[in-house]
């Protein structure tokens, strides 16, 4: 049987409490005031009540008004049955998302008998007298807030700051009984929907129709569609190879915010598409599969002039292999290992021989020929890079001079000869 009942203190739910002999009050335990709750004597009674349901109770606010049902306690047992007071979630008494208070049904006296408090006081009968009193609340805040639009078959959940869950779907049909029309939209009726928002701008607007959910000017929401649209505004532009966002007809979740934050307390971060993944800067849109596609490019074309396999024309000649060679093999290498689409390592190199002119043609001197293993990143057998040995000379300077004069002379006669071509 279920017993209403008035919220009059709500103190030792928010803490552990122990009673005057010493038991520790469960968890979620209010104090309220029943009408004739027990004594022939007309006279109210206030008494303890716990949560009905531990996995999903919420604590009411002083002046709130919750039904009452009697069940079995935990110290029944085979030899007794003792049994509680448990309560559910507050009554809509004043039609309010943010408190629905209504005090003042008993003037009341207290006094104390054992663990319980008994009133020596009258029903108010005295109509003169407003039954709605300012509650008692230790840190919450009271505000108006506006209701969520129902549709058909939902199933909101709406909490007193503005806050809500809603399991939802497309909304086909008469939609003109409705004061507000969802801001989503899809092809299939009854296709599965649901949006957690925070924030929602247009429950403060406390108006007396029904707010909606905007995903765009809430403070932050999260979309899980099946097939529904969502006119999402990004913040950049996204990069042309990748759908609309408002556009898009399969499933997808959305998450908007002023700032998202992903953090791996202790793994990965696994980010994997089918397609690619768009990135938006103020001063970049990426497109990853093809910026990585470029930079495999780019290195393999550079790794392509270090090793010789394209050549540079220059003033004396083409240019031949870079000293750094064995170091743009290795980056091409790792880059093939993590290509997904496979590719061809390069399995080996040979620096060339460095010939650098010294002040006497005669004078020479010679490092000896030394061999460098480096491993392969493909996983394959070990890379062995040999190195010749390396001469050098150093000219005179008369000799360095008719070199270098060379040199100019040839370059001249170069660009002399483009000049005939292209006139």
């Amino acid at each position: 049987m279920n017993v209403h009942a008035e919220v009059v203190d709500t103190s030792m739910a928010y803490k552990e409490t122990v009673d005057s002999t010493g038991i520790v009050y469960p968890k979620g335990t209010i104090k309220v005031r029943l009408d004739n709750g027990g004594n022939n004597s007309g006279q109210p009674t206030e008494i303890y009540a716990t949560p009905l349901n531990a996995n999903d109770f919420e604590i009411p606010i002083t002046g709130e008004h919750v039904l009452l049902t009697t069940a079995n306690t935990s110290d029944t047992n085979i030899d007794r049955i003792r049994t509680g007071y448990f309560y559910s979630k507050s009554i809509n008494a004043v039609n309010n998302l943010n408190v629905n208070v209504l005090t003042g049904f008993y003037n009341t006296k207290a006094v104390k008998s054992g663990d319980q408090t008994l009133q020596n006081g009258i029903r108010n009968t005295d109509q003169s007298t407003s039954i709605f009193q300012s509650p008692k609340l230790y840190t919450f805040g009271t505000s108006n807030l506006s209701f969520l639009q129902p549709f058909e078959g939902d199933r909101i959940m709406q909490s007193r700051f503005g806050s809500a869950i809603r399991f939802s779907s497309t909304v086909k049909g008469d939609t003109s009984i409705y004061n507000s029309r969802p801001s989503w939209d899809g092809n299939a009726a009854n296709s599965p929907l649901i949006v957690i928002s925070n924030g929602i701008s247009s429950l403060a607007k406390n108006s007396t129709q029904y707010a909606i959910e905007n995903i765009n000017d809430d403070n932050s929401s999260i979309y899980i569609t099946s097939e529904q649209q969502v006119d999402l505004k990004p913040s950049q532009t996204i990069n042309e190879t990748i759908s609309a966002i408002g556009s898009y007809s399969n499933s997808q979740v959305i998450i908007n915010a002023d700032r998202l934050v992903f953090n791996a307390k202790s793994n990965s971060i696994v980010l994997s598409a089918s397609e690619t993944i768009a990135m938006s800067t103020p001063d970049w849109k990426l497109d990853m599969n093809k910026f990585f596609n470029l930079i495999y490019q780019f290195v393999d074309e550079v790794t392509k002039i270090t090793n010789q396999q394209e050549t540079i024309a220059t003033g004396v000649g083409p240019t031949g292999l870079a000293t750094n060679v064995a170091k743009f093999i290795q980056i091409f290498n790792e880059l093939t290992v993590m290509k997904s689409s496979g590719g061809t390592p390069i399995a080996s190199i040979s620096t060339p021989e460095i010939i650098t002119p010294t002040t006497n043609l005669d004078a020479q001197t010679t490092t000896p020929a030394t061999d460098t293993a480096t491993s392969d990143p493909t996983g394959g057998s070990t890379v062995t890079t040999s190195q010749t040995p390396i001469t050098q000379t150093t000219p005179s300077s008369t000799a360095s001079e008719s070199s270098y004069q060379g040199i100019s002379d040839s370059v001249d006669d170069t660009v002399d000869s483009s000049t005939e071509i292209l006139e």
